[in-house]
């Protein structure tokens, strides 16, 4: 999250002054400022018809001016000729839309409705460096697991490149024909021999393919066979 700026955008109702609004931030409780704006010089007193805890409050409450600034008698101040329903709507329908940048804002629900914004501002960013933390902790096993994976897959791969190009096996099949038909029998014999070592030519092949594969998944150069 960047720049928070957590408070309130609020809507305050006056019963002495039917037909208007006030709209503004805070980063108190909105209870508080409505009574601070409820002087002598203002007849009756303001109240809290609806708050909206928001990140960027500064942001909002200019979002909310500007939308409703054809309902605006005094320019600069932050009273307002509109149904409270509808500074309502302003206020949630702008909330939403700065609160979708933020894709870790909170559950409203899980602050108390009075906390103050600069307090609230703390634990979310107590909470955002915690998940920062918890996330580059995850990245780090992540990266440590790949590595020893390309470690593993290198010595593995190494050994099959390095090797020759025909394995054990085939001899051990050719010793073992020559000893079954060795009777009078030398074509068979030579003829067994040949496809064993054919056999073991392609196959060896196939190993080193699949083994060059395995280190370009892994990002692993190249190394001569």
């Amino acid at each position: 999250m960047n720049s928070l700026d957590v408070g309130y955008v609020y809507l305050l109702v006056n019963p002495e002054i039917p037909g208007y609004v006030k709209i503004g931030k805070t980063h108190r409780d909105p209870a508080i400022r409505a009574k601070e704006l409820s002087t002598s010089g203002v007849p009756g007193y303001w109240k809290v018809h609806h708050q909206r805890l928001v990140p960027q409050c500064d942001v909002v409450e200019q979002a909310v001016h500007r939308s409703l600034s054809q309902n605006r008698p005094i320019r600069g101040r932050e009273l307002f000729k509109v149904d409270p329903e509808e500074g309502v709507r302003a206020i949630e329908s702008l909330s939403k839309s700065n609160i979708a940048y933020f894709p870790h804002w909170p559950n409203l629900r899980d602050f108390d409705r009075s906390a103050s914004g600069d307090l609230i501002t703390a634990q979310l960013l107590d909470e955002e460096n915690t998940r920062q933390r918890n996330d580059r902790n995850a990245e780090a096993a992540a990266k440590r697991q790949q590595e020893s994976q390309r470690a593993r897959v290198d010595v593995e791969t190494r050994r099959i490149l390095k090797s020759g190009v025909i394995g054990v096996a085939p001899f051990f099949w050719v010793a073992l024909i020559a000893m079954m038909y060795r009777d009078g029998k030398e074509v068979l014999i030579v003829g067994a021999s040949l496809l064993c070592l054919l056999v073991g030519f392609f196959s060896r092949l196939s190993e080193k393919k699949a083994a060059r594969q395995r280190r370009e998944e892994v990002g692993l150069t190249e190394i001569d066979s």
